[in-house]
């Protein structure tokens, strides 16, 4: 009885020892971590915390400054030498009628190729026209052969051609079959539009027409026809030239009833 009292007595004790023990090492690790851990300090309640100041933004980088401009070179003043003023006059004047000679060709070109072309109507008339167109083309062309202005012509051969030239106009007014006169006078438009800066000019058409033996009358008669034709020969300006004719006193003087029906009527 005593032995098992003992035994017991021995446990409880090593029992209590090992609490004992059990109770030390956690005191001690409670001493370490207060050791090592500040607590937080307490805060009041009535205290209005400080405002938590924002990170300033970290500064631009500076710009990298520009570079210089390059100085501009220095150009050097051009000295132009000085020409005497007569030597400068005929240079301006070499120019300009150098101008003039390339306009002068171009109207020449220009002339000769509208030339060609009327004288290939010419010939295709020639051969199958009327009656009326083929007599225009025999005494028109025999006046722009003999009446050229680049070459001599005395008065008394000057004034035959340029009768001729007129009866051959009076014979397509008043006595040309109706159905011809049409094509008869756009032929004589034709004429005088080709060589109108030549032989049909007004500067060379009145040149003998002073010395004709004709009456007054046939002479203003002549005047007026020939008037007429130079304003309305190109048929591109026609309608203006027409403007500028006053019809019934065109044909007021000398002309009979059937002369102005036929003009009248070619020009409405």
């Amino acid at each position: 009885m005593t032995d098992e009292t003992n035994a017991d007595s021995v446990v409880e004790t090593e029992a209590a020892n090992e609490d004992t023990q059990a109770s030390t090492a956690v005191d001690a690790a409670k001493t370490v971590t207060e050791a090592t851990v500040d607590p937080a300090p307490a805060q009041d309640p009535t205290t209005t915390p400080d405002p938590v100041p924002a990170p300033e933004p970290a500064p631009e980088p500076a710009p990298e400054p520009a570079p210089s401009p390059e100085p501009a070179p220095v150009q050097e003043a051009v000295v132009i030498p000085e020409e005497p003023l007569e030597a400068v006059k005929e240079t301006i004047v070499e120019k300009i009628s150098d101008v003039f000679t390339d306009v002068e060709k171009v109207f020449k070109k220009d002339a000769a190729s509208e030339i060609t072309g009327f004288q290939a109507l010419v010939s295709d008339l020639n051969n199958a026209g009327t009656l009326t167109q083929k007599e225009i083309i025999r005494v028109f062309d025999d006046y722009v052969k003999h009446m050229d202005v680049n070459k001599p012509m005395d008065a008394e051969r000057g004034i035959k051609y340029q009768v001729n030239l007129w009866k051959s106009i009076l014979i397509v007014l008043t006595k040309a079959p109706r159905e011809e006169f049409k094509s008869g006078w756009n032929l004589i438009l034709n004429y005088f539009n080709t060589f109108r800066d030549t032989v049909f000019s007004e500067a060379y058409i009145h040149r003998f027409a002073a010395h004709w033996n004709i009456s007054t009358v046939e002479l203003k008669m002549f005047q007026a026809i020939i008037n007429l034709l130079h304003l309305t020969c190109n048929p591109n300006t026609r309608q203006v030239g027409l403007k500028q004719v006053d019809m019934e006193k065109t044909l007021s003087t000398g002309f009979n009833d059937e002369a102005r029906q036929r003009i009248m009527s070619f020009y409405q």
